[in-house]
C-alpha cells in the first residue's frame, strides 16, 4: 500500500512539471482576486473522479475529518504551499495514530486578467485513486503527463472552490492506459 501512495505522489509530481493553466472560469474571477486569495485555506470537501481510457473508474466525495486534513497557503509574493495527511485512528497510545499518507506541494501562482495559473498540483485528500497498479513481472511503470488545468470556480473572502484536471499516460510493460482525474476542492478560510 505504501508503494501505491508513492506511485500516486509520483503521478502528481510529474504533472507538476507542466504548468497548470486555466482555459476559462465558471464564474468571473473578482477584480480583487489577488488580495482575496492570500491566506491559509482549509480543505473541507473534495470531489474526486478518475477515468481510465475514457471509462469512469472512481467517483467519490471525501470530507475533512479529524484524521483527514488538507490546506493550501497563498502568499503575497506569488508563492503557495499545500499539504495533506491521513492518519489512522488513535490506537490507544499517546501518539494519536499512525500517519498512513501525506502529501505536499509548493510553487507559484499568478493572475493574468481573469486567468489563474499555478505551477504544481495541489495536495488534497485523494492522491490519485486506488486503481493504479504495478506492472506484471516487477516492471516499473512509466507515467507521462499529458495535460493539466486549474480553474477558480468561486472566490470570496471566506470561500475558495477550485476545479483541477490532470491527464497522464500510465505504461507498465507493453500495456498503456490514459488516466484523467478531476478534483473539485472546497476550501474555507
Amino acid at each position: 500500500m505504501r508503494n501505491l501512495y508513492r506511485l500516486s505522489f509520483a503521478v502528481f509530481a510529474a504533472c507538476g512539471f507542466m504548468a497548470c493553466k486555466s482555459s476559462g472560469n465558471y464564474l468571473p474571477v473578482p477584480n480583487n482576486a489577488q488580495n482575496l486569495i492570500v491566506g491559509r485555506w482549509t480543505l473541507q470537501k473534495q470531489e474526486f473522479v478518475q477515468y481510465a481510457d475514457g471509462v469512469e473508474k472512481v467517483d467519490t466525495v471525501l470530507n475533512a475529518t479529524q484524521f483527514s486534513l488538507a490546506s493550501i497557503q497563498f502568499n503575497n509574493d506569488g508563492t503557495f504551499s499545500s499539504s495533506s495527511m491521513y492518519a489512522s485512528g488513535n490506537s490507544g497510545n499517546l501518539s494519536g495514530g499512525v500517519i498512513n499518507a501525506s502529501d505536499d506541494s509548493h510553487g507559484t501562482y499568478a493572475f493574468a486578467g481573469s486567468v489563474f495559473s499555478i505551477s504544481a498540483p495541489i495536495a488534497g485528500f485523494s492522491m490519485g485513486g486506488n486503481s493504479l497498479v504495478f506492472g506484471s513481472g516487477g516492471s516499473v511503470p512509466v507515467i507521462t503527463p499529458v495535460s493539466n488545468s486549474i480553474k477558480i470556480v468561486q472566490l470570496t473572502s471566506s470561500k475558495l472552490n477550485l476545479h483541477a484536471e490532470y491527464v497522464y499516460t500510465y505504461t507498465a510493460g507493453s500495456v498503456s492506459q490514459t488516466y484523467k482525474t478531476e478534483n473539485d476542492y472546497y476550501y474555507t478560510k
